[in-house]
């Protein structure tokens, strides 16, 4: 056996102690984070880009634009698809999925695709949290149309 595998067979496991405790029997009770409000979602994006410009070394431009990107990401964390049930075909196309449906992991559960429809379903997500955003006065500069 290798060395490592051979230190984990002297140990017992009886014998080690946790080193933080911590009582996880209601986490399922918990409540989801309330909605972030739109002055959150500009808070957010003029943190990240406040901090790409000044730790990342970046110019403002450049730094609106990974901080847009970063806002994107959080908003598409904070509002994942619904769960689906692989026979109701799929989220895209709503073709039936046949042998080609692939699960992506949703707020409970799984959303299915076609394999072939993941890239489009993706990018429209992201660009309806674009609109989203700039509906609330976010946008990297160099980007406004």
């Amino acid at each position: 056996m290798g060395r490592y595998l051979d230190l984990c067979e002297t140990v017992e496991v009886d014998a080690i102690e946790p080193t933080h405790p911590r009582d996880i029997s209601d986490i399922s009770d918990q409540s989801p984070p309330a909605a972030w409000t739109p002055q959150a979602w500009v808070d957010h994006f003029e943190e990240r880009a406040a901090i790409i410009e000044h730790d990342g070394e970046q110019p403002r431009d450049a730094a609106e634009r990974l901080a847009l990107a970063d806002t994107v990401n959080q908003w598409l964390v904070m509002h994942p698809p619904p769960a689906t049930d692989d026979n109701d075909g799929c989220v895209h196309c709503r073709q039936p999925l046949g042998h080609d449906g692939v699960p992506v992991l949703a707020g409970a559960g799984h959303t299915w695709l076609h394999s072939a429809c993941h890239h489009p379903w993706f990018a429209e997500r992201r660009r309806h949290a674009t609109e989203v955003l700039r509906a609330i006065g976010i946008e990297a500069t160099g980007m406004m149309e």
